[in-house]
């Protein structure tokens, strides 16, 4: 073993990269399936491949010479002496009850694989020892963690609790020795023991006493080391082998036994009741229907297989310990091409009767194939008088006459003589009208062979080129054209894309079903007419693709589609309301080809034509590869640390970052495999994503479940799916009793507040208050008695003057100037132009009532329409009845008043009143009468700015300045009021 191990470790190969077709095996089982070289994508540098197993997650592990290699249908993992391993060679790998790998390797090293670690056993040093430099063969752990170990030379020894040891010793010495296995928790422990009861007589004998069974088997002579296996295949019906020799032993008797040449490797019984038996140099014998009687079929021959192995998904596994590993779909597909022992056939149509099976190829060529008890015994071409200038794009058998299609319409026999040419028909497909009579879809028509007399008659002509036709019940013909679906009804035809654009694709094919038009199309999938709508199924319904090369109607509820992606199997539970279902089927199920070109039914067997290739099977036992597999949580991190992978986790207020990686593992299609997920508590919603992790990020305390299953082609593929059940807990601030301290705390900084605000808030009243009373005050100023007297002393003299016009407008303007003053005294702020308008009323009054003593002008160094500024009523009127009064009115002549506004940056509004009168201190020398008049106007402006300016947290300010000519003569007064800008 080891020499051809070196030999064989210089030979190295390519061990991961993609699957791909190696070699033909023998006929008697080339033409059932195909056989594969394993190539997945990563080097491994030896072939010797010894033991693999399946494990709970789906994952697939593998013992090699250069460590433990496990496989999810993607990526490969090694573990090595780096990983944990003792030794590198591992010989055998076992699962137990509690979900363990253990790993035993040819130096009689033993550890187990549990949650991402490896670890050595206790007793790994005392088993080496036991063993002396042997191997285990097998190693069985039962219910009570007791664990059997058969040595691959010496007696079994058992282990309890991982500290006592149990040695079954041997009482003497004999070649002719007897099998036992003990039966228990259905586990199978074999061991060669030297002594025979004496019920066991003759060469061969079983017997059966509290749960063991012992075989006696003659060996014909002794060899050193064992090989023997044992396999269930029913309730007191057993396969056994020990070395060379395999045995049946049924209701406690031996009912078969065959001898190879070389010692038995492996036996395995698959999900069909198939009996595998593994033989080193001879190959893998597989015996049909559980019968050993029957001829085998033999693959791997002159191989040295390990073992036969088949997964979840029912893929078989063949490794071996001098070519690596080899792979077989499910046998329910039987191959013709190449790679069984046929030639090499692309495939455009394919026609099938009960005796033959007629084809085209892509190379214009047509093929006869002899079919006996449903399988094909030989292909030769079919040859044509005329050979046609383009491939054959139909053919199609009516009763015993062959018709072809080509830019040429053959008639013949099966028997290869020609019947009819017609020429220059350059047709697409072939179908049989309601009358029986041959219709051919042409590219601007079609044609319809009537009678011998009659040969054909020409009629509908369509821009767009017909690649087939359907006439169904109701007299309605279906044209399927390169740019969609038209239908001729009454000599009427109807373009169906003007109202549905999914009818405006390639149609490749059109078929009945249950009274309803099926329509395949290239780009859109299948299309039902069901009434007057029609319905979609598209690859993201499960569909292997979306551009259709042929549908083949089983009965009126299945039908079968091929696509350039695979073959589907569409079951229709109810076609009115599209419940359905698909069922898909590639290479990775043993089709030799996913490119289906052609579908045909004779004798129960489907046919299809490939791009690789025939292919023939039973629909009603082909194998259902709906995949179903378990999803599980692969690491869980929280705040970007590794937590226990367990359910109910209790985590604290900050670790509220969690991060969820899971995984389901499908062997044949991991890649096309997604998730969908929710969070319930935080999002009732499932997401779907191509991730296998999810992150949630500062997740509020509280109750929450993670729920995620797996997906692919849009159907949950997992028996039920992962829940996690998480609390994220309150943080301290967030208990009882301080929530209710924070409580009486915001009780009291809430009663602060409230006891603060209704201070300010009386504050502000009693403010507002004095300012309405300095406002009434300032109103009461401007409306003041002299004014008003004065002004209706005026209206008199203009009336007793006989000056009516100008009373009128006196007392015109005097009413508006009153009318002005009242609704300004109601608002706190008034627009600027409201103000200039009172100032320019109150002017024009005093001017006439005075006989134009004095003139006055309003200037601006900014555009006032152009601005929306407001300031408060009232304000500088009380300046100008100053100015006037006792200013300008003493002057003899020459009086003027000049009122100002200017902006000062963006903020400040600037009034300026400036009088040439004769000055404060000539008017109060003057009119002392009217000081207290003045006096109190002033105090009573200066106490309203105060409110405001305390009131609205602004800053109005005014100031008197008095003019002078050489610091002696007085020559006026200048007020100067500043108002903050309100927009």
């Amino acid at each position: 073993m080891f020499k051809q191990k070196q030999n064989i470790i210089q030979t190295k190969s390519y061990f991961l990269t993609i699957i791909t077709f190696l070699f033909f095996v023998n006929s008697s089982f080339s033409q059932y399936s195909i056989l594969n070289k394993f190539k997945p994508n990563s080097k491994i540098s030896s072939l010797e491949i010894y033991d693999m197993l399946q494990d709970d997650k789906n994952y697939i592990w593998f013992a090699t010479n250069e460590g433990v290699y496990r496989y999810d249908g993607i990526d490969f993992k090694i573990f090595t002496i780096k990983e944990g391993l003792h030794s590198n060679a591992t010989i055998r790998l076992t699962k137990d009850r509690k979900n363990r790998i253990w790993f035993s390797a040819f130096s009689g090293d033993l550890c187990f694989y549990k949650n991402n670690n490896i670890y050595k056993h206790p007793l790994n040093d005392t088993i080496i020892s036991i063993l002396k430099n042997n191997y285990i063969e097998h190693l069985y752990v039962d219910n009570q963690d007791t664990m059997w170990i058969m040595p691959s030379f010496g007696s079994m020894f058992k282990i309890y609790n991982n500290k006592e040891i149990i040695i079954e010793k041997q009482k003497q010495s004999n070649v002719n020795f007897t099998l036992f296995f003990i039966d228990k928790d259905d586990g199978y422990i074999w061991d060669k023991l030297n002594y025979r009861p004496d019920t066991l007589k003759g060469e061969e004998n079983v017997y059966s006493k509290n749960g063991k069974i012992f075989v006696k088997i003659k060996i014909d002579k002794f060899q050193s080391g064992i090989k023997r296996f044992f396999c269930k295949i029913d309730t007191g019906d057993y396969l056994i082998s020990d070395l060379n020799n395999l045995v049946r032993i049924k209701n406690n008797k031996i009912v078969s036994r065959i001898k190879y040449k070389n010692n038995i490797s492996g036996l395995f019984i698959d999900k069909k009741n198939n009996f595998w038996i593994s033989v080193m140099y001879e190959g893998i014998y597989m015996y049909t229907n559980k019968n050993l009687n029957n001829k085998p079929h033999n693959i791997l021959k002159g191989k040295i297989p390990a073992q036969v192995f088949q997964d979840n998904e029912g893929t078989y596994w063949f490794p071996t310990t001098d070519a690596g590993i080899f792979t077989m779909s499910y046998p329910q597909f039987t191959v013709y091409n190449k790679q069984t022992g046929f030639d090499n056939f692309n495939i455009v149509s394919i026609e099938t009767d009960n005796k033959n099976v007629f084809f085209s190829t892509i190379n214009k060529k047509i093929f006869k194939g002899d079919i006996d008890n449903r399988k094909i015994l030989k292909i030769k071409e079919f040859k044509i008088r005329e050979k046609p200038n383009y491939i054959v794009n139909d053919i199609l058998i009516k009763s015993n006459n062959l018709w072809i299609l080509s830019n040429k319409l053959f008639l013949y026999n099966k028997k290869g003589i020609q019947k009819k040419l017609i020429k220059n028909i350059y047709g697409n497909s072939l179908t049989i009208d309601l009358d029986s009579s041959i219709i051919i879809a042409q590219n601007g028509g079609y044609t319809k062979l009537l009678t011998k007399n009659k040969v054909y008659e020409y009629n509908y002509k369509l821009k767009s080129k017909i690649k087939l036709i359907l006439h169904d019940k109701k007299d309605n013909i279906w044209l399927g054209t390169l740019s969609g679906l038209y239908k001729i009804t009454k000599d009427k035809i109807y373009d169906l894309k003007k109202n549905n654009k999914l009818l405006g694709n390639r149609i490749s094919d059109l078929k009945i079903l249950d009274n309803h038009l099926i329509i395949g199309t290239k780009g859109e999938g299948l299309l039902i007419k069901i009434d007057k709508l029609f319905y979609q199924i598209e690859s993201k319904h499960g569909l292997t693709s979306n551009f259709i090369n042929n549908i083949f109607v089983e009965n009126n509820s299945t039908i079968w589609v091929a696509t350039n992606s695979g073959l589907n199997k569409i079951v229709f539970n109810n076609i009115k309301q599209v419940d359905y279902s698909i069922t898909k089927y590639t290479v990775k199920d043993g089709l030799p080809s996913n490119e289906i070109k052609d579908i045909s039914k004779s004798n129960n067997r489907i046919w299809l034509g490939t791009a690789d290739g025939i292919v023939c099977f039973n629909p009603q036992k082909i194998y259902n590869n709906k995949i179903s597999t378990k999803i599980f949580i692969d690491s869980i991190l929280v705040n970007d640390s590794v937590y226990p992978n367990n359910n109910n986790l209790l985590l604290k207020s900050n670790q509220n970052n969690i991060m969820f990686y899971f995984k389901a593992i499908s062997l044949k299609h991991s890649n096309k495999i997604k998730y969908e997920y929710k969070l319930l508590g935080s999002d009732n919603k499932y997401i779907t994503t191509n991730n296998n992790y999810v992150k949630f990020n500062s997740l509020l305390p509280g109750k929450y479940s993670f729920i995620v299953n797996s997906i692919l082609d849009n159907e949950i593929i997992n028996n039920e799916p992962i829940i996690i059940n998480f609390v994220i807990k309150k943080h301290f601030t967030q208990t009882l009793f301080v929530i209710i301290l924070s409580y009486v705390i915001g009780a009291f900084i809430l009663f602060i507040i409230l006891f603060f605000a209704y201070k300010n808030l009386k504050n502000k009243i009693q403010l507002e208050k004095k300012l309405l009373l300095t406002k009434s005050l300032s109103l009461k100023a401007q409306m003041n008695p002299h004014f008003l007297y004065n002004s209706l002393n005026s209206i008199r003299f203009f009336l007793f003057s006989n000056k009516l016009e100008d009373a009128d407008l006196y007392l015109t303007s005097f009413a508006s100037l009153m009318r002005l003053v009242l609704e300004s005294s109601m608002k706190n702020l008034i627009f600027l132009t409201e103000e200039l308008n009172i100032i320019h009323t109150y002017l024009e009054l005093e001017k006439m009532r005075f006989l134009n003593k004095f003139d006055y002008q309003i200037n601006f160094n900014f555009s006032v329409s152009d601005y929306t500024i407001k300031i408060p009523p009232m304000i500088v009127q009380p300046f100008l009845e100053n100015a006037i009064w006792h200013g300008l009115m003493p002057k003899k002549d020459n009086a003027l008043l000049i009122i100002e506004f200017s902006l000062i940056g963006n903020n400040i509004l600037e009034c300026t009143i400036q009088d040439n009168g004769i000055g404060r201190k000539k008017s109060k020398e003057k009119q002392k009468l009217n000081k207290n008049h003045r006096s109190i106007a002033l105090k009573n402006i200066k106490e309203r700015i105060r409110l405001l300016n305390k009131l609205n947290n602004q800053k109005f300010e005014f100031k008197i300045k008095d003019l002078y000519y050489n610091h002696s003569v007085a020559i006026g007064t200048k007020v100067i009021i500043k108002f903050p800008i309100v927009l």
